[in-house]
């Protein structure tokens, strides 16, 4: 090999047959190919009642794994994993991961678990595949984290930050919300931390703990990439890719260390007023306590699948056995909880070590497969699982374990962080935004040029209701179904008529934590809406209170199922003036007529890419319709989708 990459061996594991690269840095590749088809032991991993995967055929995938232990309940993992996307030496555009996945067909993500963080990519197309890997691996290994980051992407203290919003979302969940309780109020040694953060622990993180964990654990020597690629992709060309990244990373790197101390001191010294440690955690007085059993990891799923059983055992005893979480200690061990009065948990106990000596106690590997991720993404985190389960060699006895006294403590007191009001605070909230919305330089297209030039790859189905169900793969997030619902009850009684110089606005809809706008949208703008919603999804200005952490996510989309144009933003702290700032942006956007051309000339080869199922006439009448979009026909309909936003 050219590169410094070299084979250390194959492995063998079921259907799957793996090759192991290492590179001079320490980084270790592991190629799977499946024998027949990349199916992830489905018969001996998943209970029954494990939810299926989404099934999304792509040809390049890769995962990249991090070992993150926690050692407090901060959310110092996570945060990492979102300042990781948010940056890096050679991506220094905020807005570069939006417009990957608004202007590729990448798809990015990333999952911090309670032991690895793992990041990961998918696409169909070669070129966007490699693009996503090379902005992965930059952000993972050399990412720019300052105390404004970590303010805007994490928590500035106040009611800002993107993981902030994120978590009081969550709390708002009486499930959440009580599994955190659960969490915070265990005290034994071999607990699980939240590391996920609680909102009320987030201002524990400094620039300091963040930078020296990354210096830590973020090492090409610690990092393992999974990879499912085509037959006849050649391995070399990835190593090529892989090894010119990290060699250069390891040069920045020596150039980056000199002045990092002075930098981490100087932001430290002015960080959140809370201390590292937090204020003292509080309990709730109960009558009750939670009782908890650690067990070895092979039973999860045994456990999982006898759950429904379970429950209607330990309700006869008058206790409540508790949601079952998948996440497993620094000893692989899951936790089985229950909520008991203390003289009602000795006949628990019993109930249910009689009930499961009845049953096949058999140890499987434990399926950490997650529902809303593409089927081959799913399949390597279970593959890893897989390599790094050892419970055939440790496994101790179920029963053993549950014979055990079981471990108690109570539910703690988790502060809310309620949104304030902010009648009073209204008009300067909104100059506030607009003025960050009109100062904001729109950054530039992060996507080269080139990679237009690169042969669209066609799916093996040729059928349109096959890229039908792929083309709608963009849905309105589950938190604003409701308010999805109010809107379209106004819409009814206005009886608004398609999109056209006769709408007079679009319909807007807004609660205490989301916003949201729809557009109905005529036959003739059907593909200009669907490019400006890929162009809108990749531009700075558009995703300004995203980048200044005022909300969770903001997005559009198009919906080709109901003809409408949609904007949204969710888990906004400014949900009252956000359809005028997303009209002053709108503005700006229709102004940057050079981003337009980049962006337009991307969105069209993304929307052709979405439909290759079509058979060739279809695909001919496409490619003949977008030809006739110009960036003029999309800087007018911003325009007027500007002027339909204004109220």
């Amino acid at each position: 090999m050219s590169n410094q990459f070299q084979q250390e061996e194959v492995l063998s594991f079921h259907e799957y047959t793996a090759t192991r690269y290492r590179h001079s840095s320490g980084l270790l590749h592991l190629d799977i190919k499946q024998q027949e088809e990349l199916n992830p032991l489905s018969s001996q991993t998943a209970p029954q009642s494990a939810p299926e995967s989404k099934k999304i055929s792509t040809a390049y995938n890769a995962v990249f794994f991090i070992k993150t232990p926690s050692y407090d309940d901060s959310g110092l993992t996570h945060a990492l994993e979102h300042l990781v996307f948010r940056r890096s030496i050679d991506f220094p555009h905020l807005s570069t991961l939006f417009q990957l996945t608004s202007l590729t067909s990448a798809s990015i993500n990333a999952s911090t678990l309670d032991e690895y963080t793992c990041f990961h990519c998918t696409s169909d197309n070669r070129y966007d595949f490699e693009l996503a890997l090379e902005y992965l691996i930059h952000g993972i290994l050399s990412p720019v984290i300052t105390q404004d980051d970590l303010t805007k992407e994490v928590y500035d203290g106040n009611q800002c930050g993107v993981i902030f919003q994120e978590l009081k979302g969550c709390e708002r969940k009486p499930a959440h919300l009580e599994q955190m309780q659960i969490l915070r109020g265990d005290t034994a040694p071999q607990r699980i931390h939240c590391y996920g953060g609680v909102s009320n622990t987030l201002g524990q993180l400094t620039l300091g703990s963040i930078i020296e964990y990354h210096q830590t654990h973020y090492q090409a020597s610690k990092i393992e990439l999974f990879t499912v690629l085509p037959d006849n992709y050649e391995i070399a060309q990835l190593h090529g890719l892989l090894d010119k990244a990290l060699t250069r990373l390891s040069q920045s790197k020596l150039s980056a260390k000199a002045d990092l101390s002075t930098s981490v001191a100087k932001s430290d010294a002015s960080a959140h007023t809370s201390s590292k440690k937090g204020e003292a955690q509080t309990y709730q007085e109960s009558p009750e306590k939670i009782y908890t059993w650690w067990l070895d990891s092979g039973y999860l799923n045994l456990i999982l699948a006898q759950f429904d059983e379970l429950v209607a055992l330990v309700d006869k005893a008058g206790t409540k056995i508790l949601a079952i979480s998948t996440d497993f200690n620094n000893l692989q061990q899951f936790a089985l909880r229950v909520i008991s009065r203390p003289n009602q948990i000795q006949q628990t106990q019993e109930s249910l070590l009689h009930y499961l000596s009845t049953q096949n106690l058999e140890p499987t590997i434990p399926d950490r497969r997650n529902p809303r991720y593409p089927e081959q993404i799913n399949n390597i985190i279970q593959f890893h699982t897989l390599r790094n389960t050892h419970f055939k060699v440790k496994q101790c006895n179920l029963l053993e374990q549950l014979k055990q006294p079981p471990l108690s403590s109570l539910l703690a007191h988790i502060q809310s962080n309620r949104k304030q009001k902010q009648e009073h605070n209204e008009a300067p909230t909104l100059n506030a935004s607009l003025k960050k919305v009109f100062s904001s330089v729109h950054e530039p297209l992060a996507i080269p040029s080139a990679i237009c030039q690169g042969q669209l790859k066609h799916y093996e189905s040729k059928t349109s209701s096959a890229v039908n169900g792929y083309c709608k793969q963009s849905k309105l997030p589950q938190p604003l179904h409701t308010l999805y619902l109010k809107l379209n009850q106004s819409k009814e009684n206005e009886h608004s008529p398609a999109f056209n110089v006769n709408v007079t606005k679009a319909s807007q809809a807004k609660s205490e934590e989301h916003w949201i706008c729809s557009v109905p949208i005529n036959d003739v703008n059907q593909l200009t809406a669907w490019l400006t919603s890929f162009v809108l999804g990749a531009s700075s200005l558009f995703l300004q209170p995203r980048l200044n952490g005022e909300c969770y996510s903001i997005a559009s989309l198009y919906r080709d199922d109901t003809k409408e144009l949609i904007l949204y933003s969710a888990f906004d702290i400014n949900t009252s003036s956000r359809g005028e700032t997303v009209s002053s942006s709108l503005q700006g956007i229709a102004e940057e007529t050079t981003f337009i051309a980049d962006a337009l000339t991307l969105a069209k080869r993304k929307l052709q890419m979405l439909h290759l199922a079509f058979d060739s006439d279809k695909q001919k009448e496409l490619k003949r319709s977008l030809s006739q979009i110009t960036d003029r026909n999309l800087v007018d309909f911003i325009r007027e989708l500007q002027r339909l936003t204004t109220r």
